[in-house]
């Protein structure tokens, strides 16, 4: 059935040439619901003079995505209508469709168009997923890394100084051992030198006492030395 006639959204610019600054433009009605606005040609007069491929293309640009259109025909209801009326009216047809279908396959077309947007979205959505996750997990990698090279550097340090505190415990054993012997022979030296001294001072008194009794024996030996010279002098 032939849609029907609805008045313009609102005036179109029809006046005017291709050098101005606003495009000419006229409606085109394909359903009393459905309808987009066709850039004019200087070389349009009337209906017939537009081609296809024009409708077409104003057509897919209603639409926020891409849609399949090579199939899509429109046949005007008023081919020799002035261009200056301002509206078109159009029977929209595709090839291997029914007429009573077409619209219910432009929905379909634009649903497919809808699902691939999303699914490339989401698809793009993965995909930034997978390279964050592959970047986190790189960053991962090299957090992991670093800490282990860290705890083998830590590892080889404290067993470094591990090494080292016990060869410093081991040398102040061996110190402490060296001066506990030093410490016993200095005592058992002290001892045998006092032990040497006393003896020394005993020994010392008793040739004090030794010779003391050796002058008095021999203070005996001069008297009597003397007694017998004067006893010898007082002889005939």
């Amino acid at each position: 059935d032939a849609p029907a006639h609805i008045a313009p959204a609102g005036p179109v610019n029809t006046g005017g040439t291709a050098g101005d600054a606003e495009p000419r433009l006229i409606n085109v009605l394909v359903t009393p619901k459905l309808s987009f606005a066709l850039r004019l040609q200087p070389g349009w007069k009337r209906a017939s003079d537009i081609e296809e491929d024009a409708l077409r293309l104003a057509f897919l640009a209603r639409f926020p995505v891409k849609l399949r259109a090579e199939h899509l025909t429109f046949r005007c209801a008023t081919p020799a209508a002035s261009l200056e009326t301002g509206t078109l009216v159009y029977r929209i047809g595709a090839a291997d469709v029914s007429e009573d279908r077409v619209l219910l396959s432009v929905l379909s077309e634009l649903d497919k168009s809808y699902t691939a947007k999303f699914e490339a979205a989401l698809e793009r959505a993965r995909a930034d997923c997978l390279s964050a996750s592959n970047c986190f997990q790189v960053v991962a990698d090299e957090v992991r890394t670093a800490q282990e090279a860290t705890s083998r550097r830590w590892e080889s340090e404290v067993r470094s100084l591990k090494e080292t505190q016990g060869k410093s415990q081991k040398r102040l054993f061996l110190l402490e051992q060296e001066r506990d012997q030093l410490r016993d022979q200095l005592l058992r030296a002290t001892t045998s030198s006092k032990r040497a001294v006393s003896e020394l001072r005993t020994n010392l008194g008793g040739l004090a006492e030794e010779n003391a009794s050796l002058r008095h024996e021999l203070a005996e030996l001069k008297e009597q030395l003397r007694a017998v010279a004067a006893a010898a002098a007082a002889l005939p």
